[in-house]
């Protein structure tokens, strides 16, 4: 069943794309700064928006910091022949 347009999904699945970053005067060591600096890809991952929000506050317990976070809507890919 598809959920009405205004009736939000729960879920809904989206592409999540960022940059990760440490965050400035955590104390990490010059090494872990190195490695996110040479990370310079954004990551892509597939979640429900309230998966992607828990690991997104995880991550900042942790001191790491998602930047330019972009979110589109899922879709299968479909084969043309």
């Amino acid at each position: 069943m598809i959920a009405p347009i205004n009736e939000p999904n729960e879920f809904q699945l989206f592409v999540y794309t960022f940059l990760a970053f440490p965050e400035e005067g955590k104390n990490f060591d010059q090494a872990v700064y190195t490695l996110f600096e040479l990370m310079d890809r954004p990551v892509e991952v597939v979640m429900i928006e309230e998966a992607f929000n828990e690991f997104r506050k995880r991550l900042a317990v942790f001191g790491i910091t998602l930047n330019g976070i972009v979110r589109v809507p899922f879709c299968e890919e479909e084969m043309i022949e």
